[in-house]
């Protein structure tokens, strides 16, 4: 940093020397990087006074000439371009051949990929690359001679700039009569630099430097009411009378010469209050003044400084402390005036520009390489004392900017906090700023909860300090409104954002930049709340202000664009999207280039907005060119690298490649994890895409290995209630489900629900996917009230969100319809298909997949219904469809034709059906299938050759047996098929060993408590039962039901289908009492979860009318009975078998009741239905596969 006033304010009182120069031809003696072998001036130096204004001088001088030498070379290579250009390799070849030294070349290329920056490079450096890079001549008279003050080119200012260096120091003695001499030859050397200062967009000091103007109003005669003007010099006071109004100019000319020219920088706090408290409270470093309108000019150290300095001058503040220390009575009194109305300027455009110097608005950069590390100088002060604080605080800010590891930054806030507590007290407006700064790195470091708390501690102070309406109370409630964005706390970012707001908007006007910055965090808090609406609107604000105060291609109005892309995004408006994202690259690339991560970035959301438009060949060749920039500035092991490489694992899991995708997210996964922060949520998202990967290959325990990996981090980043955890809930609750773990899967759906209840609402969309995915799970228990209840919650926040035309909308529709359907309710599943197919048609036209699928759902209700010519005619047209749209081989077609064949079955076509089933075989060819639709034939033998051959191919491709994995289930599943077929064949010992066969792998493979044990242990009762071997029989029921109420819960219909079967087997064991509990156990089940018009509640309660017949309890007989005649009646018709076996049933209560006396209304039977054939007294249910 140049102090430029100490030039004409050194102390000369000390005896000085005078410096002589004798000029030198090789360049080698003239670059600062090579004057080792000149003689030290300071050796000659005898006295330490002396030696150390030398040091001082030359000090200032070479840093001086140093930036202006960089501001030569940044006008010619701007450093926007000078990666590009030192990556050329024809530049390249040139710097190695002049075989610089190491430190010059390692800060020219740092590392592989990145390049140097020209703040870092030394006055040799700069020469070196003028003449090599820039192509920079010596002037006409040569580098070692000046040339004519009329030349102002480049070439004469790096001439007269090196000329300093190209002097060897003799020492001579100065008498006293040298001492003007020698101030005005650094008052030269100070003129020389202000005349060569080139101005520069970006300077590459320490900081920034930006200028203040002050002024005064011009003075009436009216403000001069004072006659005499009291003037004091020494011991003596003289009376002066005036005359004359003084002019603007004269009263400026007076302050900056009383308390800007003439005095010493090192002691502005006995005399310059102003400076003072540009110093001190605004940390601002005073460079420079100009006389005549007061120019002054400052160095900023940091974006906060600058930011502060900003505010001071906005809210009016710097103006009233300069009114207050610069209008003083000895300027009133030297001109004889009552007042004298200062006013301050800063150019907004400096402001913006060095903002911009700081950060561009994205905090996207490259990571600094080589930065200098502060040198520690040990102080003789306590560890508690105040200037200790002020060393710790200023490591940590120069360390944070300089991308030193952000740990260190942490202790050096720490020691900084702790100085302070001591010495400040708790609630000094110092602690607070550290606070803040705690804040700050804390959220780098992604521990979020301990930046909220730091912040909160900040907030504390100020409030009581500043009050509510202070600008710094606005930065730190947007800086935790972002936090609690970032934690899912939604609510409170807007509040927070909606505070910062307010205050910016009372302190500076609707148009500040600021207000622009807020509106923008405040659109990304509404989009998170899905109030996209409102988050597009305050985009659109922040957009305005920023194309009238900055100019259309500023890097901020890219960001914006870039917001408003994403909200358009989430309004399913991709296309639009799609421009915004454009727009914001199209910038990037003209403000930044090619190789920045900004541009990464669009690059990036325009493959996320292609994926979105279905385009992933696109989308991938985004992500591609993301990837391209990162690894050549990055390095291959940066975490962004690993973003990218996640994003192209997710679009090539989309293209159905998911072996290139696991390999890309393993990779992202391995960078993360290699790095220090291995708990960072970005772990958690890529270990959750992962997850999805393995789930959709199938491999349902990595998938979920995976999925507790990312809840594991997310629970300790962000605990229990955040959205994030509530995602991966989601994705465990869809594996327990696959796994058939229902009550897990439930238990993991209601807390991702509960999460997303309490942070979104009950009408947001995720909260309808979870009340669909309930539903599923409820139905998939048999719990198909509770289904249809979540369905219908899920179908009502869909409409209200997204109208009646989406393809959401349509599947709660289906999933209402299948609910309704196996509840027995055939009209309302009707009017569910009904209602899917007509928008499908809307939204896709007649020939849409979609519309086939719900054609076939109507078609299966018909049928149901027992309309099976409609029935066809549904089936037909999407058999029609799914041949033009999927082709003639697709398994949708096959099930087209096999439904086709089970309705001409129906109807009696039998040569109809055999077509269908045969065309079905074609189409699926494998053995399993083709077993099943024989089975369905009724051709037995074909069904057991095929179960035979699928069952040998199985055996040979799984062994060992002893191996765990899908091939085992299926072996298992075969055997079981196997056991169906032999029992329709009535070979009852050939399908208990099936069965058997089936249980043992099952059992060995996923334990004795998987449900397909169950399952094969039911049919296995069921063979008993026929053979007559009810003891057996009644065992592999009661195994059956214990491993179903673990697994399934009290309310499965497996569970009710058990209670069913065993109460028969007891009926037929002459345990009349158990029989009765499992029939009313069963028919409880069915009036809670299936509703009192289900037709399965007939034969329940035929069974009950049995026990009780055989009871002898007539009366209960008979009204069970009826129940059951009324419900077939309503439900089948009077034509029906089953509504003549149950008046025959009745018909035999009465005859008995007759028999015994009983006085009863015989039931009007009608001769058809009296003959009926005794039904049997057990009705065997055996379960498929």
């Amino acid at each position: 940093m140049i102090v430029r006033s100490k030039l004409a304010q050194l102390d000369y009182k000390v005896q000085a020397r005078r410096l002589s120069s004798i000029h030198s031809t090789s360049e080698s003696r003239y670059l600062i990087g090579e004057m080792a072998a000149a003689p030290d001036p300071s050796e000659a130096l005898v006295s330490t006074p002396e030696k150390t204004n030398f040091q001082r001088v030359a000090r200032l001088l070479i840093s001086g000439r140093t930036i202006m030498l960089r501001e030569i070379f940044d006008n010619r290579c701007p450093p926007k371009d000078l990666p590009k250009t030192l990556k050329n390799p024809a530049i390249k070849g040139k710097l190695a051949a002049l075989k610089l030294p190491k430190p010059h070349w390692d800060c020219l290329y740092p590392s592989p990929g990145t390049y140097g920056r020209s703040k870092d490079f030394d006055l040799t450096l700069l020469f070196r690359l003028l003449r090599t890079i820039c192509s920079i001549l010596p002037p006409a008279t040569g580098w070692d001679d000046l040339p004519a003050c009329t030349d102002h080119k480049d070439e004469r200012n790096v001439n007269e700039l090196l000329r300093w260096y190209r002097k060897d120091t003799e020492v001579k003695e100065l008498e006293e009569e040298f001492r003007q001499e020698f101030r005005e030859e650094v008052q030269n050397m100070q003129d020389q630099l202000d005349r060569l200062h080139v101005s520069s967009e970006a300077p590459q000091a320490s900081g920034v430097q930006i200028q203040m103007r002050v002024d005064c109003d011009p003075i009436e005669a009216a403000a001069c009411s004072r006659s005499m003007v009291v003037c004091t010099c020494g011991s003596e006071t003289t009376v002066i009378g005036r005359d004359c109004i003084p002019t603007r100019e004269e009263v400026l000319d007076f302050i900056a010469f009383k308390y800007f020219k003439e005095i010493d920088a090192s002691n502005t706090h006995e005399r310059n209050e102003f400076l003072q408290y540009l110093r001190d409270v605004r940390k601002v470093l005073f460079v420079d003044a100009q006389t005549g309108s007061i120019k002054v000019t400052m160095e900023c150290s940091s974006l906060q400084v600058l930011d502060d300095l900003w505010e001071d001058y906005c809210t009016g503040h710097l103006n009233e402390m300069a009114q207050k220390h610069l209008v003083t009575e000895d300027v009133l009194n030297e001109f004889g005036l009552i007042e004298v109305q200062l006013s301050t300027t800063i150019r907004e455009e400096e402001y913006i520009a060095a903002r911009d110097y700081f950060m561009p608005c994205t905090g996207l950069r490259f990571p600094k390489v080589n930065a200098a590390k502060p040198r520690v100088t040990t102080l003789p002060y306590s560890k508690e004392h105040v200037d200790v604080a002020d060393t710790h605080s200023s490591l940590g800010s120069t360390k944070s900017e300089s991308g030193d590891g952000l740990q260190q930054v942490k202790e050096q806030y720490e020691g900084t906090l702790d100085s302070q507590l001591k010495t400040l007290g708790p609630e000094h407006e110092d602690v607070a700023f550290t606070y803040h700064s705690l804040g700050n790195v804390h959220l780098d470091l992604r521990v979020l909860h301990q930046a909220k708390e730091h912040f909160e501690h900040a907030l504390d102070i100020q409030l009581k300090k500043l009050g509510s309406d202070h600008v710094d109370v606005a930065r730190t409630c947007y800086n935790l409104g972002n936090i609690h964005r970032q934690l899912g706390n939604l609510q409170q970012a807007k509040e927070l954002s909606e505070r910062t707001l307010d205050i910016q908007l009372g302190n500076r006007g609707t148009e500040y930049v600021r207000v622009a910055l807020t509106e923008d965090n405040s659109g990304e808090v509404h989009q998170q709340l899905v109030d996209l609406q409102r988050a597009k609107e305050y985009y659109e604000r922040t957009l305005n202000i920023q194309l009238k105060k900055l100019r259309p291609e500023h890097i901020a109005v890219a960001l914006t664009n870039h917001g408003l892309g994403d909200v358009h995004l989430d309004l399913c408006d991709p296309r639009r999207a799609k421009e915004y994202y454009e727009r914001a690259l199209e910038i990037r690339l003209k403000e930044l280039g090619t190789e920045l991560l900004d541009v990464a970035l669009s690059y990036h959301t325009l493959g996320v907005v292609c994926r979105q438009l279905g385009d992933l060949q696109r989308a991938k060749e985004h992500f591609a060119r993301a990837l391209d920039i990162k690894l050549e500035g990055l390095g291959p092991s940066h975490v962004n690298v690993a973003l990218t490489y996640h994003n192209l694992g997710v679009t090539h899991r989309q293209l159905g490649d998911l072996q290139r995708a696991k390999e890309h997210i393993e990779c992202a996964l391995d960078i993360q994890l290699k790095n220090p922060e291995t708990m960072h949520v970005d772990v958690a998202g890529t270990s959750y895409s992962l997850g999805n990967v393995y789930l959709e290959m199938g491999n349902l325990h990595q998938a979920k290995i995976n999925y507790d990996r990312a809840l594991c981090i997310l629970l300790k980043m962000l605990g229990p209630e955040h959205l994030e955890v509530a995602l991966i809930y989601r994705s465990l609750g869809e594996i327990h489900q696959q796994l058939d773990s229902l009550t897990q899967a439930r238990e993991s759906y209601e807390r991702a629900l509960e999460i997303d209840m309490r942070k979104l609402g009950p009408v947001h969309l995720e909260v309808a996917d979870i009340f669909h995915s309930l539903g599923n799970v409820y139905h998939d228990m048999g719990y198909l009230t509770q289904a249809k209840e979540h369905y219908r919650r899920a179908l009502n926040v869909r409409l209200r969100k997204h109208g009646p035309r989406h393809v959401d909308v349509v599947r709660s529709y289906h999933s209402l319809g299948n609910v309704h359907l196996d509840l027995g309710y055939l009209q309302q599943a009707k009017r569910d298909y009904a209602r899917a197919l007509n928008i499908w048609k809307r939204m896709f036209g007649i020939e849409d997949v979609h519309v086939a699928l719900s054609c076939h759902n109507m078609g299966v209700v018909y049928q149901h219904l027992g309309d099976l010519q409609h029935a066809q005619d549904c089936f037909e047209i999407p058999l029609q469809i799914r041949l033009k749209k999927l082709g003639p081989n697709h398994c949708d077609v096959a099930l087209s034709y096999h439904t086709l064949g089970v309705v001409h079955h129906q109807l009696g076509d039998l040569r109809k059906a055999k077509e269908y089933y045969i065309r079905a075989l074609s189409v699926d060819s494998t053995y399993e299938n083709p077993g099943n639709a024989y089975l369905d034939i009724g051709d037995l033998q074909q069904a057991e050759k095929h179960y035979e051959r699928s069952l040998t191919t199985r055996l040979r491709t799984s062994r060992p047996l002893r191996k765990h994995g899908p091939q085992q289930a299926a072996v298992a599943l075969t055997y079981h098929n196997l056991g169906n077929v032999h029992f329709d064949l009535g070979d009852l010992q050939q399908a208990i060993k099936n069965y058997a066969r089936a249980v043992q792998i099952r059992g060995r493979v996923f334990g004795i408590e998987d449900v397909h044990v169950a399952l094969s242990c039911h049919n296995m009762g069921v063979v008993y039962q026929q053979l007559g071997d009810l003891q057996h029989a009644q065992e592999c029921f009661e195994i059956a039901l214990e491993i179903r109420l673990k697994k399934l819960g009290p309310n499965h219909d497996d569970v009710a289908l058990t209670y069913h079967s065993l109460g028969v087997v007891h009926h037929q064991l002459g345990d009349l009492t158990k029989a009765e509990e499992y029939h009313e156990r069963t028919l409880s089940f069915e009036l809670k979860n299936l509703g009192p018009e289900l037709i399965d509640l007939a034969s329940t309660y035929e069974n009950l009318g049995d026990v009780y017949l055989d009871a002898g309890e007539l009366e209960q007989a008979e009204k069970h009975y009826r129940l059951a005649l009324n419900m077939r009646l309503r439900t089948l018709g009077p034509e029906h078998f089953d509504v003549k076996r149950t008046y025959h049933l009745l018909e035999r209560v009465h005859t008995t009741m007759s028999d015994h006396g009983s006085d009863i209304d015989m039931v009007k039977l009608g001769p058809q239905y009296v003959n009926v054939v005794d039904p049997p007294l057990t009705r065997v249910k055996l379960r498929r596969i």
